[in-house]
């Protein structure tokens, strides 16, 4: 919509899901959707996400939160939720049963912008009955189309990861673009891949891609030469990536240096630099050979965990202090866990083993001839977002000043984190801007200044009610004396008259006339 002045003012979309008096997304053509025995589902009708019980039935817009919450819920009618994105994965991984997912693309209708578009959506069922599915509606007239199982990989160079020389080479666009074509020359995925615009910043240039996923090893392998790599885009709850292993590399090896060292080793999946540490990928039937390659005196590992994928991370409480990881590993193991040992965390008394395993353990207590031992998952803190806090100018200076803080969290598994890389890439803070900064300092200021001239009045005003307050009050006090004087007075005039006045007699009795 378009203004008088000619300015378009951009509309809001509306909300996934519905709830509460907050009205989402809909269907834009329910006959898009049909039932696993090919009936309709025009009957059913929208639900909103604060209303999902197991009577229910219908289907329901839902945000991946709330899909967390009701995923164990079977309902006693057709009831499907629609979930943003392609997610599948990480579903399955949460224990959804592949029969019950879907990957789709469906018309949602946005209220708000009045229109309808095409999105990619998730299916979640949550029937008790499988004939109470909901799937795509694919009649006689639908055009057979071959799925495409591609995934986004992002290849990026940053020039604190890359040796002067490599930078000298690569550290422009057209370098960097011309390698990264000669990648997917070299891996014969020219023609079936896809590569976006590169993104370039101070000292890093960023190129996302879309590969066949059949061969994402191809091009992994090429991840870390010349400090150029490739990472998954994932988002920090996605499920690990299948056949493979993420390995710390300890020490401060350069990236190159890495993947020279481990070049021509069975299974190497190429490297990675995430924050300033240098990570490995290994093939799961060779995760031992990368390790050996990498850890060759380490006490951590020993001929049960050489091999040992990293799925879960614990935390073990209730080790004496001085605990060395060989022993932790020896007890956890005497108790029917096989685990790879890492950082060990020393209080007064007490030590905390975080430990990583591919098996849940069989007890998360249990005793031992010192005491109780007791075992949870290590949950890693959510990495909190750059705040930048203006700060005010000294006088002599016409410029502001942002001064930016990053909040960070202590995390005991940053030295030895093999998920790191896994994590969203860096997101550079919003740049302030001086004018701006400056203007709204000045403004502040002002109102402040107004805020203490009417405060000031107001105790001015204050101080003279008082100030009249305490008049009247004198003046009562002082009107109040002169009178009581005054009635003292009066009281001892009457009591003085009466003491001397004397009784007046009567006038004598008059006889009557005789006649």
């Amino acid at each position: 919509m378009a203004s008088s002045t000619g300015v378009r003012f951009a509309v809001r979309t509306a909300p996934w899901e519905s709830k509460g008096q907050s009205k989402g997304l809909e269907l834009a053509a329910v006959s898009e959707l049909q039932l696993a025995t090919g009936h309709s589902i025009e009957a059913l009708s929208s639900v909103s996400a604060d209303q999902i019980h197991e009577a229910v039935s219908g289907w329901c817009f839902a945000n991946f939160n709330t899909a967390k919450s009701v995923l164990e819920l079977r309902t006693s009618s057709t009831f499907v939720l629609i979930l943003k994105g392609f997610i599948a994965d990480r579903l399955e991984s949460m224990g959804c049963e592949k029969a019950r997912v879907s990957q789709i693309v469906l018309s949602v209708h946005d209220h708000r912008q009045c229109k309808s578009e095409p999105r990619a959506v998730t299916l979640l069922n949550l029937s008790f009955d499988e004939m109470d599915f909901v799937g795509l509606c694919t009649g006689d007239s639908a055009i057979e189309m071959t799925p495409t199982d591609t995934i986004p990989i992002l290849a990026e160079i940053r020039q604190s990861d890359t040796e002067p020389e490599a930078w000298a080479t690569y550290g422009t666009v057209a370098s960097f673009d011309t390698y990264i074509a000669t990648i997917l020359q070299s891996i014969g995925v020219t023609n079936s891949s896809v590569a976006h615009k590169t993104v370039e910043k101070q000292g890093y240039f960023c190129k996302r891609i879309q590969v066949p996923r059949v061969c994402r090893d191809a091009l992994y392998m090429r991840s870390g030469f010349f400090g150029i790599q490739f990472k998954p885009l994932r988002h920090p709850n996605d499920p690990l990536e299948e056949g493979l292993e993420v390995i710390r590399a300890e020490g401060n090896n350069s990236l190159m240096s890495v993947a020279k060292q481990l070049e021509s080793t069975t299974g190497f999946l190429g490297c990675f630099s995430s924050m300033g540490t240098v990570y490995v990928r290994a093939k799961d039937d060779d995760i031992a050979t990368i390790r050996k390659v990498l850890f060759p005196d380490s006490t951590r590992f020993n001929a049960e965990n050489w091999g040992m994928k990293a799925k879960f991370r614990y935390k073990v409480m209730g080790f004496p202090a001085g605990i060395t990881p060989v022993k932790a590993f020896q007890t956890l193991q005497d108790m029917g866990w096989i685990v790879i040992p890492g950082l060990v965390v020393h209080a007064s008394e007490l030590a905390t083993v975080y430990v990583s395993a591919d098996e849940r353990p069989p007890h998360t207590k249990f005793h031992t001839t010192q005491g109780i031992i007791q075992i949870s998952e290590a949950e890693r803190a959510a990495r909190q977002k750059v705040q930048i806090r203006p700060v005010k100018a000294p006088e002599s200076d016409t410029s502001g000043v942002a001064s930016s803080r990053s909040s960070s969290t202590t995390d005991p598994w940053s030295k030895w984190d093999p998920w790191k890389g896994a994590k969203s890439q860096e997101v550079s803070s919003p740049t302030v801007q001086p004018c701006s900064l400056q203007s709204r300092v000045v403004e502040l200021e002002k109102k402040m200044q107004g805020v203490h001239q009417s405060i000031g009045k107001l105790q001015d005003e204050q101080a003279l009610t008082r100030t009249k307050l305490d008049h009247m009050a004198e003046k009562n006090s002082s009107g109040f004396a002169t009178l009581m004087e005054m009635i003292s007075e009066l009281k001892e005039m009457q009591g003085g008259s009466s003491r001397q006045s004397t009784p007046v007699r009567s006038p004598p009795f008059k006889a009557a006339r005789s006649e």
